[in-house]
């Protein structure tokens, strides 16, 4: 079983594993990597009702333009973020002890911004069974360091209506 490695388990502070067995239902590699040095990244979403973004880096100073196998001995890997949708992070802070199924399908795309291709948003789009989809803008570190935000949340929901067509005939 030479070469086989568990690379996605993480430890808290305390030693403990964090958030237990949950399984993993899609994995993609991201698209967005803004220059030579940067590391790879890798979302995966799972039962957990979160998408987890993980950093991969190789420990050895090759260069990363080369077509060399990537040593698994020599890959650092570390969850740097964890995508979390509005209803369920107020779900998980009501306290409820409801089943869920998470995130069965995930992609990825880029979203170029005109003609320099080292730039853009990544785009994530994820959908549960029961037909919600999720859809996340995450910066181009490149477009932070330019100083690009992304607007707040828009709220195209329906729920709120303001009454502004009142009927005086």
């Amino acid at each position: 079983m030479s070469g086989f490695r568990t690379l996605h388990r993480i430890t808290t502070d305390d030693g403990d594993s964090s958030s237990g067995d949950s399984p993993i239902w899609r994995v993609k590699f991201s698209p967005c990597r803004s220059s030579p040095s940067s590391s790879l990244r890798l979302l995966a979403a799972g039962a957990s009702n979160t998408i987890k973004c993980y950093s991969l880096t190789d420990r050895t100073d090759k260069d990363v333009n080369s077509n060399d196998v990537l040593d698994a001995s020599a890959m650092n890997v570390a969850c740097t973020e964890s995508l979390i949708s509005r209803d369920d992070h107020q779900t998980n802070s009501a306290g409820n002890n409801t089943a869920v199924l998470g995130y069965a399908a995930l992609d990825i795309v880029r979203n170029y911004c005109g003609a320099d291709d080292t730039a853009g948003n990544e785009v994530v789009m994820a959908s549960k069974l029961g037909g919600y989809v999720c859809v996340w803008v995450r910066l181009d570190p490149v477009l932070k360091e330019k100083g690009v935000v992304v607007a707040e949340d828009i709220d195209n929901d329906d729920d709120d209506d303001d009454d502004d067509d009142d009927d005086d005939d």
